[in-house]
Order: structure tokens, then sequence, then C-alpha cells
């Protein structure tokens, strides 16, 4: 699992995501078999947009039983 968010904010990057939900607001990427913080499962992260950049905003794993 990997994404990059731009130095100022001004943009999100989630490579290699299973799920991307991209708006004018939010941005969210999610990995079947991704690591967050030591936990590892199914992780969506969310940037929301505050003027003048995008921020992490929400994150979760939870439970996913494919991955290997």
């Amino acid at each position: 699992m990997s994404y990059t968010i731009s130095s100022d904010g001004a943009s999100v990057s989630c490579p290699r995501a299973d799920y991307r939900l991209v708006s004018d607001t939010v941005i969210q990427c999610g990995w079947n078999c991704g690591t967050y913080k030591g936990m590892a499962g199914y992780v969506i992260l969310a940037f929301s947009y505050e003027s003048p950049s995008f921020y992490l905003s929400v994150y979760s794993v939870s439970g996913y039983t494919g991955c290997k």
C-alpha cells in the first residue's frame, strides 16, 4: 500500500489502490490487503479538502480474510 500527498497538500495520489473515489472535496483510497498504523486488513484513507489543501481526515482498517 502506498499513498502520497504533496508537500503543500494541493494533490493526493494513491498508487495501486484497489478502490478510489474522487470528488471536489473528498478523495478516498482503499486497499484490500493493506497495513496502516500497525493494523492489517481492508484499509480506507479519506482525504478532505479545506481550502487551500487536502488533509488526511479519516482512516479505517477492518478485517479482510483474503490476505496472504
